[in-house]
């Protein structure tokens, strides 16, 4: 029941800035996190994946080795956060990749003008660690309880009351920041000097990240519309490093601790990590959702990415893979999306990007731009189906199923997805933190579609190991003898850090035989650092 509509141009519109407040520089520190196979370009913060193409290089890629590659799952993607005050206004704060909006600007939430303009100054950076740092710095402490060697991206983490951090960067660090870390002592103070290090609390404590990004922004001083939601957000990228372990060296974390300082309390919160799907070329990737996983999908519609015999090194030719977007602590309230446009017309309004913070709301309530709910068939817009919480969420393997594969046919489109989680009731100080993992599934011999459920199947180990903390995954293994900051040292660590993973495989066989297990396993929140 799909009407096509040839669109002459593409309507592009223009975000007008309505705060009252004075807005701040957009940020402009960029990193990237390439611990494993996968490598992510452009980090920014409230920007966790940025549409920047630069030296011919996706914003994500796959076995990344300075060549062209298909961009693997994400043209873009950003943090979206939604509610309503006490006087019933609704305020949202919601990173797209147009030009025109930033919500998001560096720093802590001070909420106080010109604080928050030093702040975006001082705090436009990523703070970063390799495990190579993690394993020398724990290698050196435990030598002879006594850091000989400190590095400097240890020293200036910022973990809470770092008493070495502003000899580092210049500047106090606010005592209510914290990057994660590993508190060895157990004092709730970050102190290298006392054998703490960085560390995502989602891993075990001699389970270390490849690498490790932190960032904290605010939606304080902003260039968006409307109220701003009053929030500061701490962000951590990170990864793991396991030789021999595809499903782990196919997968980046990004982790989130939202803290409402707008100093009202805030109703019918909920919160989403928007991205734009791109899986090799565009115009032909199909997406949907696997609500017991707590995950949404990308997958291609054809079995050959990009014209038969082109030889674009940006496709993924034959048996295209699939990737996902996995909430592992909170489940998934509501998966939508909106065109950005195309020659799918459920109404020609439906095409326009969104530009209303009520439409941005609706969003993340898993309704279209005008309020209306999302139907159950079709486009889920135009259609006589059942109000349902859940954009395409039958498998494309099975012709019964509501699915993008059997609704859209040849549809040409572009759409971003919002798979959003509900914080409901959020007063001042409260926080709400989630883990998302994005992940990258390509099976030998597999086509398009039989790539989706063997992405299933990877997505329930991927959260087998989250819930046990990936304990035998990549354990760190401390070297007998080393004498750090001598010539030995970084041998030695090297040596440690190459037979680390063997005991790798028996965590994939204790995995493998935990597949039997329901999909629509209990969701355990965690939080803390």
């Amino acid at each position: 029941m799909l009407r096509l509509t040839l669109l002459s141009s593409l309507v592009l519109v223009c975000f007008c800035e309505t705060n009252a407040q004075p807005v701040a520089s957009k940020p402009t520190a960029v990193a990237t996190l390439h611990a494993n196979r996968m490598r992510v370009h452009g980090l920014q913060p409230g920007h966790p994946v940025q549409n920047i193409y630069q030296y011919g290089n996706p914003p994500i890629s796959i076995d990344f080795d300075g060549s062209d590659k298909p961009c693997a799952g994400m043209s873009s993607a950003g943090l979206w956060i939604g509610g309503k005050d006490s006087a019933g206004q609704i305020r949202v704060s919601c990173q797209t990749e147009y030009p025109n909006p930033y919500p998001f600007t560096a720093g802590p939430y001070s909420g106080h003008w010109p604080t928050d303009s030093l702040n975006a100054l001082r705090w436009d950076r990523f703070f970063g660690v390799s495990r190579l740092d993690l394993e020398m710095h724990r290698a050196d402490w435990a030598d002879n309880g006594v850091l000989d060697n400190p590095l400097p991206n240890v020293l200036a983490w910022p973990g809470r009351g770092n008493p070495h951090f502003k000899a580092q960067v210049g500047f106090p660090l606010p005592a209510d920041v914290s990057a994660p870390f590993r508190d060895v002592n157990k004092d709730g103070i970050y102190n290298p000097y006392d054998g703490d290090y960085p560390h995502p609390p989602a891993l075990a404590p001699n389970v270390l990240a490849g690498q490790m990004l932190w960032t904290i922004f605010n939606d304080a001083h902003g260039k968006f519309l409307g109220v701003p939601v009053g929030v500061d957000v701490q962000f951590t990228a990170w990864a793991l490093d396991c030789s021999g372990d595809n499903l782990l060296n196919e997968t980046v974390f990004f982790s989130y601790t939202i803290t409402n300082r707008s100093g009202t309390t805030l109703d019918s919160v909920a919160v989403a990590l928007w991205n734009d799907p791109q899986l090799g070329k565009a115009y032909d990737d199909y997406f949907g959702t696997n609500v017991l996983l707590n995950s949404m999908f990308t997958y291609n519609q054809f079995n050959h990415d990009a014209a038969p015999n082109s030889g674009d090194p940006n496709s993924f030719g034959d048996n295209p893979p699939v990737t996902s977007l996995t909430y592992l602590n909170r489940p998934l309230y509501k998966s939508m999306y909106h065109y950005l446009w195309g020659l799918c017309d459920p109404v020609v309004a439906m095409l326009q990007p969104l530009s209303d913070p009520v439409e941005f709301f609706h969003n993340l309530h898993g309704r279209w731009r005008d309020g209306s709910p999302l139907r159950d068939g079709g486009d889920g817009y135009d259609w006589q189906g059942q109000p349902t919480d859940y954009a395409f969420p039958g498998h494309p393997n099975n012709s019964a199923d509501w699915s993008m594969f059997e609704s859209f046919g040849l549809c040409f489109s572009m759409s971003a997805m919002v798979p959003s989680m509900y914080v409901g009731h959020f007063p001042p100080g409260a926080v709400f933190s989630f883990d998302a993992a994005f992940a990258y599934h390509r099976g030998e011999g597999l086509n398009n579609l039989q790539n989706v459920t063997y992405g299933f199947d990877r997505i329930e180990q991927l959260q087998v190991l989250y819930d046990d903390r990936f304990v035998g995954a990549c354990p760190y293994t401390p070297a007998p003898t080393i004498a750090c900051g001598r010539a030995t040292a970084t041998a030695t660590v090297s040596s440690a850090r190459a037979t680390s993973c063997p005991s790798a495989q028996a965590g994939a066989r204790r995995v493998k035989n935990a597949r039997g297990r329901s999909h629509g396993r209990p969701i355990k929140p965690r939080t803390g650092a």
